[in-house]
Parts: C-alpha cells; sequence; structure tokens
C-alpha cells in the first residue's frame, strides 16, 4: 500500500510495516465501500491516524458503525470537545507510543470495551448532520458551541483561534 512520504505523518506507514501480519490485526487495503465498514462493525478497535491533516474520516466512521476510535496523534482538536466527552468513548495512543498500540489496546478490559461501546451509540448523532436537521445532530452541536463561545467572549474572554 503506497503512501506519499508525507501523508499522515508518517503514521500510516508505520502501521502498514509494523501491524500487517500482527495476529488480531486487519490492516485494511479494502476500497469497497461495503466490505470496509463491514470491516469496521465487525471490529472493537479502529485506528484513527491522520491523513493530509491531523484528522481523518476513519474517526468518524468508526464512530458512525460503533468501533472504538483510537486516535494516533496528542495534537488533534475534535469536533465539539466542549460537549463530548471523548476520554468515554475513544482511545488515545499518541504517535511516540504507535510501537506499545498492540499493549495499549489488549489493556482495556472487557468491561471498559462495553462502556466505550455503549456511549458510542449515544453520541454518534452529535457529529453528523441528519436531513433534515433533527435535534441532538451536529446542527444542534454547531449553535451550542457558537453560543458558548460568544457567552465565554461577552464575560470578557480573548478570542482565541479556535
Amino acid at each position: 500500500m503506497p503512501f506519499n512520504k508525507d501523508y499522515s505523518l508518517g503514521i500510516r506507514q508505520y502501521l502498514v510495516s509494523h501491524y500487517s501480519s500482527e495476529p488480531g490485526w486487519l490492516v485494511s487495503s479494502e476500497s469497497n465501500p461495503q466490505s470496509y465498514h463491514s470491516e469496521l462493525s465487525r471490529s472493537v478497535f479502529c485506528l484513527a491516524p491522520a491523513g493530509w491533516e491531523l484528522w481523518s474520516v476513519r474517526f468518524f466512521e468508526s464512530m458512525l458503525l460503533g468501533c472504538i476510535p483510537v486516535i494516533l496523534s496528542k495534537h488533534i482538536e475534535l469536533p465539539f470537545e466542549s460537549q463530548l466527552n471523548y476520554s468515554s468513548f475513544t482511545v488515545k495512543a499518541p504517535e511516540q507510543h504507535l510501537e506499545k498500540l498492540p499493549t495499549i489496546l489488549n489493556e482495556i478490559d472487557s468491561e471498559s470495551i462495553l462502556r466505550m461501546q455503549n456511549a458510542l451509540t449515544k453520541v454518534w448523532k452529535l457529529v453528523t448532520y441528519q436531513r433534515p436537521p433533527q435535534k441532538g445532530d451536529a446542527w444542534d452541536s454547531i449553535i451550542l458551541e457558537l453560543a458558548s463561545r460568544v457567552k465565554s467572549w461577552q464575560n470578557g474572554a480573548k478570542y482565541d483561534s479556535w
């Protein structure tokens, strides 16, 4: 699976070279969306490395399909962080710990996994845009986020660049 040397900060290249043959791991090269989504929905953890940016669509796909996203960056700002407790339904493994990834994931007990999977069923809608818009979807999340920032600014907080 060839990657541009600058793509994903080298993380995807590392994952392919180190974990493609790891027992219990599936490093997919599937390009058929139905097959790929089937793989995600059967998985417990889904790696969500950077793409061309610090995030990728893999993060959202895994959330929607009930697979616990494994965020592989410590420098990522996720949407609606003021509203969502990401630690309740994701695993964060900074890129400098990639070699420890199997150990990190294997040490998560089944009770914690079930708790995270249950949390996913409650939050996925908050980051998706429904048509027509529905109460509790990403449209609501944006409005709540903007209202929170306006209130913060009205209370004297300085504008920062998100």
